[in-house]
C-alpha cells in the first residue's frame, strides 16, 4: 500500500498543506516550508510565512537531527485503537538545522529525557492504520557528528 492509498483511509486524510508535508515525508529527512523571502521555516504548514507574510514557499529537506526541549510519558489510552498501546513518551524536539521550530514526536524504544539528541522520522504506520506518524528515537552521539 503507497501512502497516495492510505491518504484517504477512514476519513483520516490531512488536509491542505499536510497533505504535502507528509507527501513528502520519508526516508532519512524531515520536510519543513521554508519562506525564500526571509528565509525562515515554520511549523504548522501554511499558505503564507507567519513571519512575513510571504507567498513565497518552498519545502526543504532536514535531516532529521534535533534535540528534545520537553518530553512526557502517555499512560492514558484515548481511543479504542490506541487502547493497549500505552504507555508511550512524547517528545517535543527543535530541530539542529531548524533551531527554531519545535515539533512534538511519538517516541520509539527508550523514552527521551530533556536534551537528549533524537532523530526524527516520518512515517507510515500499518500497524495502527495512521497514515503517518512522526517518530524520534534517541541518537547515539557517534550519529550526530
Amino acid at each position: 500500500m503507497t501512502l497516495d492509498d492510505t491518504l484517504h483511509i477512514d476519513g483520516n486524510a490531512p488536509v491542505g498543506d499536510l497533505e504535502e508535508f507528509f507527501r513528502l515525508a520519508g526516508g532519512d529527512s524531515v520536510p519543513l516550508p521554508q519562506c525564500q523571502d526571509c528565509a525562515r521555516f515554520h511549523w504548522y504548514p501554511m499558505g503564507r510565512c507567519p513571519h512575513c507574510q510571504s507567498e513565497r514557499l518552498v519545502w526543504r529537506q532536514l535531516d532529521g537531527r534535533a534535540t528534545v526541549y520537553a518530553a512526557t510519558t502517555v499512560r492514558h489510552a484515548f481511543t479504542e485503537r490506541t487502547r493497549g498501546q500505552t504507555p508511550y513518551g512524547l517528545a517535543l524536539v527543535t530541530f539542529d538545522e531548524a533551531p527554531e521550530i519545535r515539533m512534538v514526536c511519538r517516541a520509539i524504544g527508550p523514552a527521551p529525557a530533556i536534551g537528549d539528541a533524537v532523530t526524527v522520522r516520518v512515517e507510515h504506520d500499518p500497524a495502527s492504520g495512521d497514515i503517518g506518524m512522526i517518530w524520534c528515537r534517541l541518537t547515539d552521539e557517534e550519529d550526530r557528528s
